[in-house]
């Protein structure tokens, strides 16, 4: 009994695939009938294999921006140009539009020349500073945090006595007075713009030694005061904070 409806399930089976085999061919029938060319599928088929471009290796891929990972590499058309990044405003500004909106919103005319002026100062880029502007306190110039570090640049209480600025009133001061301020703390720390000013942000008592360096190099060791209070600086989740990672954190 069981092979019986074994067998006529199968003849179901094969009469099903059969007929539905049948409507492919009618309907291939009825398009090669109405372009009136026998050929239509074949035809579009063997353009389509002729036209298709695929990359044979992911060396083609090799002026990526790394950021995307490998999977995201391997995926990505070869002329693909990554877009800069733009953290600024939670990614919806540019940091000059968000330098532009902090000037407006605060009534602070000087903020961006301020700016321009550190940066021509240290022979670095206006970018540069705004990099440490969006990774300290993403353009919010009265910030405190739960450490007690202040305003746009994340100043702490000793390292603002060591450098002559007004810790208590940090954060209300303008825009461009914080600028002034970190420019104080960046003469305490004898910068000249030889290292990133990320590195001279995040470990100033180390930058000198560390300047020509590789980005694989460790500037804070896993589970250093540092490290457990920055986890946006490590390489991954859990790894020391490099170079490379600091250089990541502010651009």
């Amino acid at each position: 009994m069981a092979n019986g409806i074994m067998d006529a399930s199968r003849s179901r089976t094969k009469a099903t695939t059969q007929q539905q085999l049948a409507n492919i061919d009618a309907t291939w029938a009825e398009v090669d009938e109405t372009t009136g060319n026998p050929n239509f599928i074949n035809t579009i088929l063997e353009e389509l294999i002729s036209t298709k471009k695929v990359p044979q290796k992911v060396d083609d891929y090799s002026d990526l921006d790394v950021e995307y990972g490998e999977d995201a590499i391997a995926s990505r058309p070869p002329e693909y140009t990554p877009s800069p990044r733009l953290k600024g405003d939670s990614g919806k500004l540019s940091f000059e539009d968000s330098a532009t909106k902090l000037q407006r919103e605060t009534g602070d005319g000087e903020f961006k020349d301020s700016v321009q002026r550190l940066a021509d100062k240290y022979d670095i880029t206006t970018r540069e500073v705004y990099e440490i502007i969006d990774g300290e306190s993403n353009w919010t110039a009265n910030v405190t945090n739960s450490l007690g570090y202040k305003g746009l640049f994340q100043i702490g209480e000793t390292p603002a006595s060591e450098s002559g600025i007004d810790y208590d009133n940090l954060a209300n001061m303008k825009p461009s007075q914080q600028v002034a301020a970190y420019d104080k703390y960046l003469s305490r720390w004898g910068y000249d713009g030889s290292v990133p000013l990320a590195v001279r942000q995040a470990a100033p008592g180390k930058a000198k030694a560390l300047q020509g360096k590789p980005d694989n190099t460790v500037v804070l060791a896993v589970n250093s005061d540092e490290w457990n209070a920055n986890p946006g600086w490590r390489k991954g989740k859990n790894g020391p904070i490099t170079l490379g990672s600091l250089k990541n954190y502010y651009r």
